[in-house]
Formats: C-alpha cells, sequence, structure tokens
C-alpha cells in the first residue's frame, strides 16, 4: 500500500479483515492510487484545513467547510472508518472521480484525514431541494419546470453513461440548488455502474426510506428503474410541495413498501398536466410499468419548452394592449410585468 495510504492500515476495520478481505482491499486502493495520481486528485492532508465542526451530516458522514490551496471547498468525512463504510467510500470514489457534467457537484479529490478517507468537493453555495422548498415557496413554485428539467437531466445523463450509473439515493437532500438557480446532484455514495459485479444491496432506512423504490427495499433484483421511481416522488414533490407519504410512519411505510398498500400523494394540482399521467407512473409499484428516463426527459422538456412559449406569448399580447413603442419607452420604466409569479396581472411600481 502507498505510504499516504498507510494509515487506513492501522485502522480497526483493516485489521478485523480476513486475509482474503485485505488483499482485495489493497488492490482497490492501489487501483485507486495509481488513477488518482495519474489524474492529480490524490492530496496531500497537510495542504487541507478542515473545520473540525460539521456544517451538514448523513447517515454515513459528516460534511466539513475546508481550505484547499486558498480555495474554498467541502470535506466529506465518514463518522466510522469500519469495513463497510470503507468499501461504500472506495465505490463512491470510483463512481463520482469518473463523472464530469455541469450538474453534478465537482469531484476534487481524496485525502487521508486522521485514518479516514476524505472525499473533497466543490463548495455551493445555496440550499438542498427541501430547504429550498420550505424557506422560498413562491420561488420554488415559479422555477418548478426548471428545477424538474434540471433534475430529469441529471438522471439521463448518468443512465446514459457507459456503463450506465445508477444513482440509488434520490431524495430532497442530494439535490443541491445555488445562487444562480443551477440544481446540482451530490453524495454518490450509494451509485453504482450496472451491471453491479459485487453482491452488495442497499439496504432500507428511515433516511432514505421515503423515496426508495419497493423492489430496493425489499432486496428484490432492480435496475435502473429504481432512480426513475423516486425520481417520480422528488417531482411530485417540487411541483406540488407535499412531501411523499406525508404523515406516514416508519412502520406504515414498511407495510407499503412490501405490500402496496398506500398514495404517495393527494394533491396534484400544481402539477402540469401534461405531466400528471407520467409522474403518476414513474411511481407505480410495478417497476415495469414505469418509463425510461428518455420518455420521461422528453415529456418535461417538451413542457418546459411550451411553458417558455406562452410565457413569451403572453408578453407580447401585453405589450400590444399597453401599446408600447419607442415614443412611449419612459411606461417600460413605470410598468412591471411578472407573468410567471402574478400571471396576467400588470401593476405599477
Amino acid at each position: 500500500m502507498d505510504e499516504n495510504f498507510l494509515p487506513l492500515k492501522f485502522t480497526h476495520s483493516f485489521e478485523a479483515m480476513s486475509a482474503l478481505e485485505k488483499e482485495k482491499v489493497d488492490a482497490d486502493i492501489k487501483e485507486l492510487l495509481q488513477k488518482g495520481k495519474k489524474e492529480r486528485w490524490v492530496i496531500d492532508h497537510l495542504q487541507l484545513s478542515i473545520d473540525p465542526k460539521e456544517f451538514a451530516s448523513g447517515s454515513f458522514s459528516t460534511i466539513h467547510k475546508c481550505v484547499w490551496r486558498g480555495y474554498d471547498v467541502v470535506a466529506k468525512i465518514p463518522k466510522v472508518m469500519n469495513k463497510s463504510t470503507l468499501y461504500l467510500t472506495l465505490k463512491e470514489i470510483e463512481v463520482w472521480s469518473s463523472l464530469r457534467h455541469p450538474r453534478l457537484v465537482q469531484f476534487l479529490g481524496v485525502s487521508i484525514v486522521e485514518g479516514k478517507l476524505c472525499i473533497l468537493m466543490e463548495k455551493i453555495n445555496g440550499y438542498n431541494l427541501d430547504s429550498f422548498i420550505k424557506h422560498f415557496p413562491k420561488k420554488a413554485n415559479k422555477y418548478s419546470l426548471d428545477i424538474a428539467k434540471q433534475i430529469t437531466q441529471i438522471i439521463y445523463f448518468l443512465h446514459h453513461c457507459t456503463p450506465p450509473i445508477i444513482y440509488r439515493d434520490l431524495k430532497p437532500e442530494n439535490i443541491l440548488i445555488d445562487e444562480n438557480m443551477n440544481v446540482k446532484l451530490t453524495d454518490f455514495g450509494l451509485s453504482r455502474f450496472m451491471p453491479e459485479s459485487s453482491n452488495y444491496t442497499m439496504t432500507g432506512g428511515t433516511g432514505t426510506m421515503r423515496y426508495i423504490a419497493p423492489e430496493v427495499y425489499s432486496y428484490q433484483k432492480y435496475d435502473l428503474k429504481a432512480d426513475i421511481y423516486s425520481l417520480g416522488l422528488i417531482l411530485h414533490y417540487i411541483f406540488t410541495h407535499e412531501i411523499p407519504f406525508k404523515n406516514t410512519n416508519t412502520h406504515s411505510m414498511n407495510k407499503h413498501l412490501l405490500d402496496n398498500t398506500k398514495e404517495y400523494g393527494s394533491d396534484d394540482t400544481n402539477v402540469p398536466p401534461r405531466l400528471k399521467g407520467i409522474i403518476k407512473v414513474c411511481c407505480d409499484y410495478t417497476p415495469s410499468y414505469r418509463p425510461n428516463i428518455e420518455d420521461l426527459f422528453i415529456a418535461i422538456k417538451s413542457e418546459s419548452s411550451k411553458h417558455i412559449g406562452l410565457l413569451a406569448k403572453a408578453k407580447n399580447s401585453l405589450r400590444n394592449i399597453l401599446k408600447l413603442s419607442n415614443t412611449n419607452n419612459n411606461c417600460d420604466a413605470d410598468i412591471l410585468m411578472d407573468i410567471s409569479r402574478h400571471g396576467n396581472h400588470v401593476y405599477q411600481k
């Protein structure tokens, strides 16, 4: 094992492994290091200044502010470096380091911090989807279609990688929205290349239980359609601001995921009419009934184009009504037209 990663050999997780497991992990780390050194993302921990106080936390890791070579970044550090989290982190690095897309939080590198594999990533100034909807409901409603289009585009990209990537943990907390309304997907701890050769199966849990596809929760065989189920629930939340399976406890969710006993939502008033049907089938209990990501993306992209066209038409109609002309330019400064937030209302500043 490379001297930079020697601290891993002295953790309890590594010492507790069998000889065969140690050999496998050692080989995985060597392969990771070769790739990292070639692509220059193995980072010396002495270059990092990590805030010991976490600002966010997930099921397996804590998230910290960090400065690297004078640049503000984010460090993701496992809570405990046991055998399970070591495997998870290695898999996450394998997938995330291979991805480049403007809608993905950028992977910057890895380091060893106090015997733990630490992932460095781009810092996003903004909110996760859940916080954004709760803090800015009017703005979230205004940009709902654009947010839906962006997150669908991200999953489209992942499913069309070679080999395809299944994300497996789509939930509002992993979807970030920056100051410019750009959607960014983060946390690839449960993502895998398809087909997955190992026997690893994602387990159910309260943290992601609300958005887990039934076949994943019940340990059945599953494919990319598992992401479609989660995406359907996310889209429902984006348009309605209604949390899927609201007022449902863990016991009831468990029963539903095993026996299909509940509806995910009761109010689809704000869902664009042409998207209601496809979102509903995205959330179908039976995987084969769900659409593929191409059909979903086309539907949302088409609705988005239609929406933009209607806004342009409405604004032109207003200009004609108000008889705005080159000889009356001062009227533009006095009249505020906000179609997307106020329908067809025109009001004075």
